[in-house]
């Protein structure tokens, strides 16, 4: 059964909107507008291989045509050896 309650985590709601805080953070909130992100990773059997490269080349090209968009690539290689008896 639902009650109803709303949920509003908003700052005017959690303290006095005179609040110097307040002010300051709806301030900083004008400057610096909160943003969406998005995390991507991509698994490849070999990552260094020329295929695998080229492939996360040209997404990397493609999500720089967002508009708006910025993209921060980070190229990180992991690889993990497990031995398992045989």
């Amino acid at each position: 059964m639902r009650l109803g309650i709303p949920t509003d985590s908003g700052i005017e709601r959690l303290v006095v909107a005179g609040d110097p805080v307040v002010r300051a953070t709806q301030d900083f909130e004008r400057l610096f507008p909160d943003v969406e992100h998005a995390l991507l990773m991509l698994e490849a059997p070999d990552p260094l291989n020329l295929e695998s490269l080229q492939a996360t080349l040209a997404l990397e090209q493609q999500l720089a045509k967002i508009p708006n968009g910025r993209l921060i690539a980070c190229w990180l290689f992991i690889r993990t050896w497990v031995h398992r008896p045989v």
